[in-house]
């Protein structure tokens, strides 16, 4: 019986303030949508630099030092779901491959089958899985700087995958390249 005075209490103090509160002015925008405020990204956080065509160039606060950047994009199948993503990164000099990317599938993809590129009318590759996590499973891609070269003129690549649920029955989803070399080129500069 208190806990219900207290509520009754407290409803009726809102309700005498109403009046009140009514006469103040409206915080902006007056359409009842606030805009909010923007918050501080904090070290470790994922930030979306700029958009790029189909990219987006993301990059990770670090404490001090260049910041790690890559560009990003969410692919989808021919229903418009969600279905993978895909990140290409600059790799530093010394090795074969000169850029790097991640592809994350769901989980259920059929490893054995492995992972499919191709860039417009180029050989396909395969990729093998790595591992598995609660986000998806990775499989990890390198590329020569003639692949490179492929991408940044290409308009388009395709990434095949399977599931174990219908194994005989590959999924097909399209990267757009457009964006992709402002994108890569502006993840050589550090913002």
């Amino acid at each position: 019986m208190k806990l219900f005075a207290k509520i009754t209490a407290i409803a009726t103090a809102l309700m005498l303030a109403a009046p009140a509160i009514a006469q103040q002015k409206p915080a902006a925008p007056t359409d009842g949508f606030p805009i909010g405020t923007k918050t501080a990204t904090k070290v470790g956080q994922t930030y979306v630099v700029k958009k790029t065509g189909d990219w987006d160039v993301r990059c990770v606060k670090v404490k001090d030092g260049p910041e790690p950047c890559r560009i990003y994009q969410l692919l989808k199948d021919k229903d418009g779901n969600s279905v993978a993503e895909i990140s290409f990164f600059h790799l530093p000099g010394g090795g074969a491959a000169v850029l790097g990317a991640t592809v994350v599938t769901p989980l259920g993809t059929m490893l054995q089958n492995q992972l499919v590129f191709k860039v417009d009318g180029s050989t396909s590759r395969q990729y093998p899985f790595g591992w598995c996590e609660t986000g998806g499973c990775i499989a990890r891609m390198g590329f020569t700087g003639l692949e490179l070269e492929g991408l940044r003129k290409g308009k388009q690549a395709t990434i095949i995958i399977s599931s174990i649920v219908e194994p005989t029955k590959p999924i097909t989803l399209t990267v757009s390249l457009k964006g992709f070399s402002d994108g890569f080129s502006a993840v050589l500069v550090k913002p």
